[in-house]
């Protein structure tokens, strides 16, 4: 239930409108959102990045979304610095992960995104923590889930995580730590020819598991459980090096498996 809210409209509509967002939503309780001019190529700013929290008390459940991409010069940014800039380690101590990513979360983070976290986990801590964000903003969402789960302040069964178009984040190592840390409930969603979870293309890697769309994603369209990555070449590995025919943003008409309500 948590997650088919954040899906049809809180990814989309709190940002477009957060007044909108704490009306609608009304069993959802809006904690807090921050917002940075996120730094592009050589430090350039290069549009905004966002993160809100929120708390479904009906659900139990503390949800951390982040905003993907803003603007196409972001997305020029975003591009060209994952082509030309270094990893940096993981906080797991094993594995890297994209430099820009790695900036930008660290950028929302100085402003006490995850403190935020550990204070309401402290204050409901029977809760469950829902991770999300699309595109740029799944990128980010991993990047939180794999520092919170590092911290060992929630157990790893209560984090949900679960991204959508998401681009890879980090190499075989740090997928490697992410399935291993958050074995319990970790998926990303694709939609079909989406070139954005292709890349960064060299030394970058998935992690398992993918929910698989190979269609146009209406509520009724068929999905499929893709295990191994990267390795497995019957989702959408299979279109890797294709040129999209979907638009590269994902529709906020998402629907998501009765397995996962």
């Amino acid at each position: 239930m948590v997650l088919n809210k954040i899906l049809k409209n809180v990814l989309h509509e709190y940002f477009e409108n957060l007044k909108l967002f704490k009306n609608y939503f009304r069993p959802l309780t809006f904690i807090k959102s921050w917002v940075v001019n996120c730094r592009g190529l050589f430090y350039v700013k290069a549009g905004h990045c966002s993160a809100f929290v929120a708390v479904d008390f009906i659900e139990k459940a503390i949800v951390l979304a982040y905003r993907g991409t803003d603007t196409k010069w972001q997305l020029a940014h975003e591009a060209i610095s994952l082509l030309f800039e270094d990893k940096v380690p993981s906080v797991f101590g094993y594995g890297n992960v994209a430099f820009y990513f790695d900036d930008i979360f660290n950028q929302l983070d100085s402003l006490n995104v995850t403190e935020v976290i550990y204070n309401l986990i402290r204050i409901y801590p029977n809760y469950d923590l829902w991770i999300t964000g699309h595109s740029l903003g799944g990128a980010l969402a991993s990047l939180a889930a794999a520092k919170i789960v590092h911290s060992r302040k929630i157990p790893q069964e209560r984090i949900k995580l679960m991204t959508f178009g998401q681009p890879r984040t980090g190499d075989s190592g740090f997928a490697y730590e992410m399935e291993k840390e958050l074995s319990f409930y970790n998926y990303r969603v694709v939609r079909g020819k989406d070139v954005i979870v292709h890349v960064p293309h060299e030394d970058y890697a998935h992690y398992s598991t993918e929910i698989f769309y190979d269609n146009d994603m209406k509520e009724a369209s068929q999905w499929k459980y893709c295990y191994g990555g990267d390795k497995n070449m019957s989702c959408s590995k299979k279109y890797d090096f294709e040129m999209p025919t979907y638009p590269l943003c994902i529709s906020t008409k998402l629907f998501i498996p009765a397995k996962f309500n």
